[in-house]
């Protein structure tokens, strides 16, 4: 039985939801493109929402949307824009969204449309759970450390209709910090591994995810800012 906490959240369309390692409940308002913090003692907004960029320029995320904390600390945001599915890291902070993932394979011969995300710690560190929400409702995983290779877990799920929209939520104990944009492959430390990344993308690449700054170029101040944040 659901029992309402606070007022309703006027103005705002919250299409996904996770509770952090931290047990912070971060929302996804799809009206505002933003990040918000919600007490869920008494459902007030807490502090000012954070609003979502991609390529270092405001980020429509659409309607079927959701957000989820893997274990290792990692953000991980489903999006559909231009007829195309995509997961992206976000960093909480700056609201960043880098992409991580475009899933181009069809399923149920439509576009793959992902309405919620989930992770459990039974599943290991890199494998991501997701609601497919078009014709025919279905599990995903996603293995990350092979190249989110997709398989199907549930067929037709609920089989009396097309849902349309949903979510998908577990219990998962988080053992990283929340990752840091400098942390460019995702694997916990600031080193060598991001700095050749880093150093490979030299010039100009606006929107690139080695531009820290957003200047339109990765240069002497973008590897300062990473050497700033060294973690070995």
């Amino acid at each position: 039985v659901a029992t309402p906490v606070g007022d309703v959240l006027d103005g705002r369309a919250i299409r996904g939801a996770v509770v952090n390692g931290a047990g912070v409940l971060l929302a996804v308002d799809t009206n505002a493109d933003a990040i918000v913090t919600i007490d869920p003692t008494d459902g007030s907004v807490v502090g000012r929402p954070v609003a979502l960029t991609i390529a270092c320029a405001p980020a429509s995320v659409g309607t079927a949307t959701d957000l989820v904390q893997l274990p290792n600390g990692m953000y991980v945001l489903a999006r559909f824009a231009a007829g195309t599915q995509s997961l992206l890291r976000l960093d909480l902070p700056s609201g960043r969204l880098t992409p991580l993932h475009v899933d181009t394979d069809p399923d149920d011969g439509v576009s793959v449309f992902l309405a919620g995300l989930a992770t459990v710690n039974a599943a290991g560190p890199d494998v991501l759970l997701a609601y497919e929400v078009n014709n025919a409702d279905d599990i995903f995983s996603y293995n990350l450390s092979k190249g989110f290779a997709r398989t199907e877990l549930f067929t037709n799920i609920i089989p009396s209709y097309n849902a349309g929209r949903g979510d998908l939520a577990a219990s998962v104990v988080v053992f990283g910090a929340d990752l840091v944009p400098q942390d460019l492959n995702g694997d916990g430390e600031v080193d060598a591994t991001d700095l050749a990344a880093l150093l490979s993308a030299w010039g100009r690449c606006a929107g690139c995810a080695p531009d820290f700054n957003c200047s339109g170029a990765v240069d002497s101040e973008d590897l300062a800012i990473l050497l700033g944040a060294w973690s070995p």
